[in-house]
C-alpha cells in the first residue's frame, strides 16, 4: 500500500517507529495470550478507528502441535 504507514499499539506497548513511505517488515513477538489492538498513526486511531486491527494470541494445546494458524482478517466498511 502506498503512502506513509506504521504500526502502534493502542496501549503504546509496541511500535514499528515513525510513519514511513519506505517498505519494511516489522516483527512483534507476543509472550502471552491476549488481544493486542494496533493502528496506523496517520490513517487510524486507538479503539479501532480507520486503519487498525487486533492481533489475537491464543494458548496452544498438545493437539495443536504441527498446525499453522493464519491471521483472520476482516474488512469493515
Amino acid at each position: 500500500v502506498g503512502g506513509n504507514h506504521n504500526v502502534r499499539a493502542d496501549d503504546g506497548s509496541f511500535t514499528s517507529g515513525a510513519p514511513s513511505s519506505t517498505w519494511s517488515t516489522y516483527t512483534q513477538i507476543f509472550t502471552s495470550p491476549g488481544d493486542f489492538a494496533y493502528y496506523c498513526e496517520l490513517h487510524g486511531g486507538a479503539g479501532g478507528v480507520g486503519m487498525s486491527g487486533t492481533v489475537s494470541v491464543r494458548s496452544s494445546s498438545s493437539s495443536d502441535k504441527g498446525k499453522i494458524f493464519l491471521p483472520f482478517v476482516t474488512k469493515i466498511q
